[in-house]
């Protein structure tokens, strides 16, 4: 009779790897992450989702073994939702001994209310009761919250238990019922500053500050920290903060990817803000990927380095700038400050002023020559300052684009674009004949990016062959 249960043969690190399996569907992307600025409740599943309620939970039940193998990937995410219901199952995660698993932290807050709206829901019985019993059971729980200090407290308490924590996440959290009422609002009576108002500027400014303070209380080093909706006004609480405290804040992180929104000017909140960057900077010398970034729509117009102060980051390997106005200069000067370093640059929805400073063919001859150790670009959206406000009818092309297909742009030479009668290119350049093209050849006329361009370009780049100093000698890729 064959012998049963050969499985329990395989070592721990073949079953983890099995494992592995069973939970990667259920393992977000990061790209995905920085895409969408607001995260959008879903409505309850019907059904349970694979890999997480399903598979990972029958894994655990088959004995103590396997029970102790996936128990730390059954926790190594929470999310904590800004609420009663979200902090009392923090509190149980916390007394099932569970949290040491806990590696990527999610704080989702709502904005919070601010104005008449006691008033308002009170009227708004007479018309939608469901309505208004779901946003008055809210605004209760904000009140309680805050005034007892729960969500600050909680989150002091769990950072010292999340001994294995790698990231935090910060997210604006909206759903249906808030897109309603406050259509409903608008529609009202409501205008000034004493109207109902959802407030994601005191949201966001207190959920810094708690993030920051519980963080501070822990023995935690190399930590990401990504925030995709930030208010850059919650910033200006960090002008008065002492030195010590920012440098200790700095130093703790590895990772710093936010993207800053404003309906009104972004220069004159900057400005102010251009020493907290400096001192936080300065102190975050263990960063080993960057993005800092602004609304496509509402793209930055100060200097890169009124940012990012010509500080040199020895460990920097990703650097991603996004929704800025700039000089070709400017991203000349930052990329070979890093050049030794650097493995992956993201541009997306930067806008180059025309003149001398330079085209965007100068700063890809730069990233051609000299990044030897480039291994990806993103070059989506990437323009000219005068031709922000253009706007193209999206069609199956721009889909495409987005997609990751390369496609041919106009102005390049018969060699590599096979066309037939219309001129629309019918397959895509070898390898071979990307790296026959120089720079002159691309296409750039300092006016106006196509959108063919952006993937043309990173192809272009993709296709240089590089090498780099591996235990003194050359590697080539």
């Amino acid at each position: 009779m064959d012998e049963p249960a050969l499985i329990l043969r395989l070592a721990d690190e073949l079953l983890s790897l099995i494992l592995s399996f069973l939970v990667a569907e259920i393992e977000p992307s990061e790209r995905q992450d920085r895409l969408f600025a607001i995260h959008r409740s879903p409505s309850p599943p019907g059904g349970v989702r694979k890999g997480e309620r399903s598979d990972l939970d029958r894994y655990r039940l088959v004995c103590k073994r396997f029970m102790r193998l996936a128990t730390p990937w059954k926790f190594r995410r929470f999310v904590l939702r800004f609420s009663r219901a979200g902090f009392q199952r923090l509190d149980e995660l916390i007394q099932m001994g569970m949290a040491q698993h806990v590696r990527y932290f999610t704080y989702m807050v709502r904005p919070y209310y601010q104005g008449g709206w006691d008033a308002y829901l009170q009227s708004l019985q007479a018309s939608n009761r469901k309505l208004s019993d779901i946003h008055a059971r809210r605004l209760a729980e904000q009140r309680t919250l805050i005034e007892s200090h729960t969500d600050a407290l909680s989150l002091r308490h769990a950072m010292r238990c999340f001994s294995s924590l790698q990231q935090i996440k910060l997210l604006r959290l909206q759903d249906e019922s808030d897109e309603i009422v406050l259509e409903q609002v608008r529609r009202s009576h409501t205008s000034g500053n004493d109207g109902p108002r959802l407030d994601w500027e005191l949201a966001c400014t207190r959920a810094i500050m708690g993030l920051s303070t519980a963080l501070l209380g822990t023995n935690l080093r190399c930590v990401r920290f990504l925030a995709p909706q930030l208010i850059p006004e919650a910033g200006l609480r960090l002008v008065h903060t002492p030195r010590g405290t920012m440098a200790a804040i700095a130093e703790r992180l590895t990772s710093l990817d936010i993207t800053l929104y404003s309906p009104q000017s972004l220069t004159p909140t900057l400005s102010t803000l251009s020493p907290v960057f400096r001192r936080f900077f300065q102190a975050a010398r263990n960063l080993t990927s960057i993005h800092v970034g602004f609304s496509p729509t509402n793209p930055a117009d100060v200097p890169l380095e009124q940012v990012f102060h010509h500080v040199h980051w020895e460990r920097l390997r990703s650097l991603g700038i996004q929704g800025w106005r700039l000089t070709c200069l400017e991203l000349i000067g930052i990329v070979r400050r890093h050049s030794a370093c650097l493995e992956e640059l993201r541009l997306p929805y930067v806008h180059l002023h025309q003149g001398s400073s330079g085209r965007w063919r100068d700063l890809l001859a730069v990233l051609h020559d000299e990044m030897n150790r480039l291994r990806r670009v993103d070059l989506r959206g990437i323009n000219y300052y005068q031709n922000l406000d253009d706007e193209d009818d999206p069609d199956s092309k721009t889909t495409r684009l987005m997609m990751g297909e390369v496609l041919l742009c106009p102005g390049w030479p018969s060699s590599v674009c096979d066309c037939e009668h219309g001129g629309q290119p019918r397959q895509i350049p070898s390898t071979e004949q990307l790296r026959a093209l120089g720079v002159d050849d691309l296409g750039d006329d300092g006016l106006h990016v196509e959108r063919e361009h952006w993937t043309l370009w990173q192809a272009w780049l993709m296709a240089t062959p590089r090498t780099e100093q591996v235990n003194g000698f050359a590697k080539l890729y």
